[in-house]
């Protein structure tokens, strides 16, 4: 009976997790639009991470709760989802076509690899320290630099701080108004981020079912905490003009390296893990690293990922949720 209550609250603190990112979205593109930075590249930037939200929120409550082991199964399960059900979603069900003749969408996907690969090089001595996580944070920073603020004509229309545009509305109530919603909506996903990462920790216990931290993340909550991020992915945020000019495939390479860096390097920062059983995280992070790779491939090859690859995709991830019970 304990555990169909847990159940419940997992479910209902998900939802309320999940769903209530539509109303952030709407908040979002009120500030950016009153900042009138709705067209730059801070306004990706602010989208993307607001997409990554149910999976950073997550993971603070985890590593405050000393069970970083539920987050990295999440953003490991989350990254294969938006790199393989994302774009295999996005050519059968949307009809997009993502073709190999874009040399920068390739050379995001090498630089995405590359991002992949670090946390894995970092944990082959079975643990996860705050210096690990310091790296990871310092290598969102150079890829936001390179990818993000590439083009010369957007930085000359930013040279003001971000916190700077803020601060000159400071006495817009209509302004602050939106800002005070908008932070007290963070305030609710860290809540529901709680109850997720307390029902879970009691349903992945000895009085549940009895699986591992890194299963219940990975499969479970990955499946949920994606959803934003696929939304995301698909269609931006309507109103963000420089969200919805991204390629879908851009805004998914997009949220992936979000979620390797600042939020792993955060979750890393907080709490330090030693792994006792490397195997599932070999495998995650293994096979984001060969799907990055897989994908330069595809594209190089000119044909891009029409639906023989995107039916390649579907079949990894049903690999990977096979391998994770095997794993557990």
């Amino acid at each position: 009976m304990i555990v169909f209550l847990y159940l419940l609250i997992f479910i209902v603190s998900f939802i309320l997790l999940v769903f209530s990112l539509d109303w952030l979205g709407k908040s979002l593109v009120k500030i950016l639009k009153a900042l009138k930075q709705e067209d730059s590249s801070y306004a990706f930037f602010i989208a993307a991470l607001t997409a990554s939200l149910p999976l950073f929120f997550i993971g603070i409550s985890a590593a405050f709760h000393w069970v970083p082991q539920l987050s990295l199964g999440n953003i490991i399960g989350a990254n294969i989802i938006n790199l393989t059900l994302g774009p295999a979603l996005a050519v059968f069900v949307f009809g997009v076509i993502i073709n190999g003749k874009s040399k920068r969408t390739d050379n995001e996907f090498l630089k995405t690899a590359v991002s992949l690969i670090l946390p894995f090089i970092l944990m082959l001595d079975r643990t996860f320290s705050r210096i690990d996580g310091l790296l990871l944070i310092f290598s969102f920073l150079f890829y936001f630099k390179s990818i993000f603020l590439i083009s010369p004509k957007q930085n000359k229309t930013q040279k003001t701080p971000f916190a700077q545009l803020i601060g000159e509305k400071r006495n817009d109530k209509s302004f602050l108004k939106e800002l005070s919603l908008f932070l007290g909506l963070l305030v609710l996903f860290f809540l529901a981020a709680e109850g997720v990462v307390g029902a879970a920790r009691f349903i992945a216990g000895e009085r549940g079912l009895k699986l591992k931290m890194m299963t219940v993340g990975s499969l479970f909550l990955a499946a949920g905490t994606a959803f934003p991020a696929l939304k995301f992915g698909f269609f931006g945020f309507k109103g963000i003009k420089a969200s919805n000019d991204k390629t879908v495939l851009g805004r998914l390479i997009s949220l992936v390296v979000l979620n390797s860096t600042l939020i792993l390097g955060t979750i890393g920062f907080l709490a330090p893990l030693r792994i006792i059983n490397f195997s599932p995280y070999a495998l995650g992070f293994g096979l984001n690293v060969l799907i990055a790779f897989a994908f330069v491939l595809f594209l190089r090859s000119g044909r891009g990922i029409l639906k023989r690859e995107a039916s390649l995709l579907f079949l990894v991830y049903a690999i990977f949720i096979l391998a994770q019970f095997c794993l557990d």
